[in-house]
């Protein structure tokens, strides 16, 4: 199975905040792509990954 980029939005809201953006990764499908980006903007904003939601995925 070989790898894409895909281009991921997210957004996250709480009581407090409103965040959002666009990854790219390269990954092996579009759930694969969604869970690297989801684990990546949690790590690099100190987020859960529970707030974390996926907007769209494209190739």
């Amino acid at each position: 199975m070989d790898g894409k980029d895909y281009k991921v939005k997210w957004y996250a809201r709480g009581m407090d905040f409103n965040y959002s953006g666009t990854r790219k990764v390269w990954a092996y499908g579009t759930e694969d792509a969604k869970e690297r980006v989801i684990t990546r903007v949690s790590k690099e904003m100190c987020l859960s990954k529970s707030l974390i939601n996926i907007e769209s995925i494209e190739q």
